[in-house]
């Protein structure tokens, strides 16, 4: 079994090393630190890919059905679109 860096993975999905950042953070792909290094494996990227390429399909195809058009977004642009949401915080209370 093959397995990449980060770096490297990030280089095989043809994304930045902070999308692939996103993607380990929020499990959509495993990956597992050994030593210094975090560690991905090529059939765990392969299944990603797949995944996203069957489910944008499907999208296009919903959408040519139905007459519509299409907006696609990724897992990458949800994760950071929800990274933009400002935390809310308690007031303080006066003392």
């Amino acid at each position: 079994m093959k397995t990449y860096t980060k770096d490297e993975a990030a280089k095989y999905l043809k994304i930045s090393v902070t999308s692939m950042d996103d993607l380990i953070a929020t499990g959509s792909i495993p990956a597992g630190k050994i030593g210094k290094q975090v560690i991905l494996c090529e059939p765990d990227l392969d299944e990603y890919l797949i995944g996203i390429i069957r489910e944008q399909t499907e999208q296009r195809r919903d959408a040519f059905k139905s007459g519509r058009k299409v907006h696609i977004t990724t897992a990458v642009s949800d994760i950071r679109k929800s990274r933009k949401d400002k935390p809310v915080l308690p007031a303080l209370k006066a003392a």
